[in-house]
């Protein structure tokens, strides 16, 4: 999807030999306001066409050797509040399309896990419904993670052989897909808050928050370990996370705000004591 939509789309109509540095800068350019991951992904990704290009002989030297990347944006995630969580559940029960927000809410996958999953991947040990999530992107990517009854009720009728998450036509979700997906689910979020419509459009404001991406869900399961005592070693083998000070991170932004609740605690109990 990087290659078609970021590169061969401002230069997929020119030759090899035709690239010039201000192409390349050109659509480096063209990602200004997206994320500083997805820049360096466009940049990495043209930057190997092009020396491979150079390896097969069909190019001399490498016209993006000297482009500059813009700097980004960050975007810091936040997890779900408890009433987008009920409204996300809610939503996500009536299509099996959308099952897959529901991996990632209540069993941590990742977007490209969730999409991966099939009923054959749920095994019994002990009583206990457990989900073979069969990552690739970290060591610890391939895990097995609890599985809530009430989620195994609604998948366990699912072919064995069958993705866990299919489109409308029974097909397995392909990005594109998956894109255009994420959008008409929140868009049914926003209309199950309340969003008031004109001609079918949805009106401004959204009561669904702009800032809230498919990996929020992600970031809901590991505050929801926190929230509920799961030891962080544990917590770090259920997120799939190579490194324990990822998982940290989130945990030290439950402390923090159980911190503050503590302050605000404090502060009344004081001015009652005035």
């Amino acid at each position: 999807y990087t290659v078609n939509a970021s590169i061969l789309n401002l230069i997929g109509n020119l030759s090899l030999k035709d690239i010039r540095p201000r192409h390349c800068q050109d659509i480096m350019n063209h990602q200004k306001d997206k994320s500083a991951s997805q820049i360096s992904k466009v940049y990495q990704a043209l930057n190997f066409l092009l020396k491979k290009a150079i390896q097969e002989k069909l190019l001399n030297e490498n016209p993006a050797e000297f482009i500059e990347k813009p700097a980004g944006t960050t975007r810091k995630r936040r997890s779900l509040t408890e009433n987008e969580q009920e409204v996300f559940t809610k939503i996500a029960k009536t299509d099996r399309k959308y099952y897959g927000y529901l991996l990632m809410l209540y069993c941590g996958c990742r977007p490209s896990e969730a999409y991966r999953c099939k009923r054959e991947d749920i095994i019994l040990v002990e009583d206990v419904n457990l989900l073979h999530i069969k990552g690739t992107k970290t060591a610890n990517a391939d895990r097995f993670v609890p599985l809530q009854s009430w989620l195994y009720d609604l998948v366990k009728e699912c072919h064995p052989s069958e993705f866990i998450c299919i489109t409308s036509a029974g097909h397995k979700i392909t990005d594109n897909y998956m894109r255009k997906m994420w959008q008409s689910y929140k868009r049914k979020i926003n209309l199950e808050m309340g969003c008031k419509t004109y001609r079918n459009q949805l009106i401004e404001p959204y009561p669904l928050p702009p800032d809230i991406t498919q990996y929020c869900l992600r970031h809901t399961y590991c505050t929801n370990l926190a929230k509920s005592g799961v030891d962080i070693r544990t917590a770090q083998k259920l997120m799939g996370h190579s490194d324990i000070s990822i998982t940290a991170n989130i945990y030290t932004h439950i402390d923090n705000a159980d911190v503050i609740k503590a302050a605000r605690l404090l502060d009344k109990n004081l001015k009652r004591g005035t």
